[in-house]
C-alpha cells in the first residue's frame, strides 16, 4: 500500500477523529523522516521512541533522515542516514526535443480519436443529466399526485384511474359533439374517438350523451 500526502493533519477525519492517523501509524513497519514540519516533527518523534527528539528532526540538514526498520517482524532502533544529493543537471538542449517525440509515441492518439471519445463522454454526461431531471420530475409529479389523491381520499392507483378516465371523456366527449352536430371528422379523430371508447368501454363504459347536447341536437332537428 502506497499513501501520499503533504502532512500529517491531512489524516485526519474531520477536525478531532484521529482513528485513521492512528490506523496508518499502527500499521507502519520501516519509517524514514526528512526535515520536516515543527507539528510533523512531534508526532514522528513519538515513532522513535526518546532516541530523536522533535529538535533533531528539524535540524536535519539536506539528504539526511532518520530511520526506523521492521527486521523480521521486530522494529529496529532507530539511526541516522545521509543519502545521495541530486547529480548535477547539465543542459541538454536535445533532451526536450526527445522526451516530447517519445511522449507523442507513447502516449498520444489522432485528434479525430480524441474529439470522439470527448463527444461520447459528454454525450452520456448530457444523458445522465437529462435522467435525473426526468427523475427528480416523475418524482415531483408522484408527490403531487398523492397529495390530490388524498384529498380526494383515494389511493394512488385509484386516483389514476380517475384521472385517465376523466380525461378520455372530456376528450371523447368534445369528439363526439362534434360527429353529433354533423362535423365532418378527419381519419386521425375517428381513430381517437374510436381508442377513447376503448378506454371508456373497459373502465366502466362510455358516459351518455348530455342533456344540454341531447337539448341543442333536438333543437338542429327542429325546422327553422
Amino acid at each position: 500500500l502506497t499513501m501520499a500526502n503533504q502532512y500529517v493533519a491531512q489524516l485526519l477525519i474531520g477536525e478531532r477523529s484521529t482513528k485513521l492517523r492512528d490506523a496508518v501509524f499502527g500499521n507502519v513497519g520501516s519509517l524514514v523522516s526528512f526535515q520536516v514540519g515543527s507539528e510533523d516533527a512531534e508526532l514522528l518523534s513519538l515513532q522513535f521512541e526518546e532516541a530523536v527528539t522533535p529538535k533533531d528532526i528539524l535540524s536535519l540538514p539536506k539528504y539526511h533522515a532518520y530511520m526506523r526498520l521492521m527486521i523480521d517482524g521486530i522494529p529496529s532502533k532507530p539511526f541516522s542516514v545521509s543519502t545521495l544529493a541530486p547529480p548535477e543537471f547539465v543542459q541538454d538542449k536535445g533532451r526536450a526535443g526527445i522526451i516530447r517525440d517519445l511522449s507523442r509515441e507513447r502516449y498520444s492518439e489522432r485528434r479525430e480519436i480524441v474529439e470522439e471519445k470527448i463527444n461520447k463522454w459528454a454525450a452520456s454526461a448530457a444523458e445522465g443529466k437529462s435522467k435525473a431531471k426526468q427523475a427528480e420530475k416523475s418524482k415531483e409529479k408522484e408527490e403531487e399526485e398523492i397529495s390530490k389523491a388524498k384529498k380526494k381520499g383515494m389511493s394512488l392507483t385509484d386516483y389514476r384511474a380517475w384521472r385517465d378516465r376523466e380525461m378520455w371523456t372530456n376528450d371523447f366527449n368534445m369528439i363526439r359533439k362534434r360527429s353529433l352536430l354533423g362535423e365532418a371528422l378527419t381519419e386521425d379523430e375517428k381513430k381517437t374517438m374510436a381508442d377513447l371508447e376503448k378506454k371508456l368501454q373497459a373502465s366502466g363504459g362510455v358516459p351518455p350523451v348530455s342533456k344540454a347536447l341531447q337539448q341543442e341536437l333536438e333543437k338542429k332537428k327542429k325546422p327553422q
